[in-house]
């Protein structure tokens, strides 16, 4: 595996320094060469069921949260780092798949959900006062309590900060140093697995 430029080098320098801009220089550079290692290692058999996209963009979310800890005195170069951590979020997603093969993936969910979850759901139009749609409401905010603990975490934290929080696309680019095309794809992704949950649930109602 090659090590790092020059220019990567003092961008890492840059990044761990807090420039941010700098930041999401280094991981558009790795992106490219990630998404590669990513692709020629994602088993077949699991390609329906998750893309090399998410898996990509799941390690440039770690890989941009654990940056101030990566030392070029580790051993192993910066390139290599960020391989590893590709290949942890490639294993995860291959253990969660086989989990819900097996119908082992649902989580009993402990407690109520938070309140930030419960108000993201009291968006959906609708009359509060009719006692079936408020029971309706509290069983969505339970679902999507669960299913928000299922997303992968870069997707989590984007949809919290853009529905929660009301942060712009610009503003979560520049908080997960990634561009604002990926903030659309990870609050797409996201949103069609939250919309997934909450029709099985009504499903169920049925």
């Amino acid at each position: 595996m090659t090590s790092e430029t020059p220019a990567e080098t003092e961008l890492l320098q840059l990044t761990q320094s807090g420039d941010e801009q700098a930041c999401r220089e280094l991981l558009l550079r790795q992106a490219d060469r990630l998404e590669r290692y990513i692709t020629e290692r994602m088993p077949q058999k699991h390609q329906g069921s998750f893309s090399a996209e998410d898996i990509l963009q799941e390690s440039l979310f770690a890989i941009h949260r654990d940056l101030a800890s990566y030392s070029p005195q580790s051993g192993a170069s910066f390139h290599s780092w960020c391989y590893r951590i590709a290949d942890n979020r490639l294993l995860d997603a291959i253990r969660h798949a086989e989990r819900k093969k097996r119908g082992g993936d649902r989580k009993k969910v402990e407690g109520s959900p938070d309140q930030s979850e419960v108000n993201f759901v009291d968006r959906i139009p609708g009359n509060t006062t009719s006692p079936s749609v408020r029971v309706v409401r509290k069983e969505k905010a339970a679902a999507l309590h669960e299913a928000m603990e299922d997303l992968p975490e870069n997707q989590r934290e984007a949809l919290k900060m853009r529905f929660i929080e009301n942060r712009s696309q610009n503003s979560i680019a520049g908080r997960l140093a990634v561009t604002q095309a990926a903030v659309e794809g990870l609050l797409k992704r996201g949103k069609n697995k939250l919309a997934d949950m909450l029709d099985s649930l009504s499903s169920r109602r049925r």
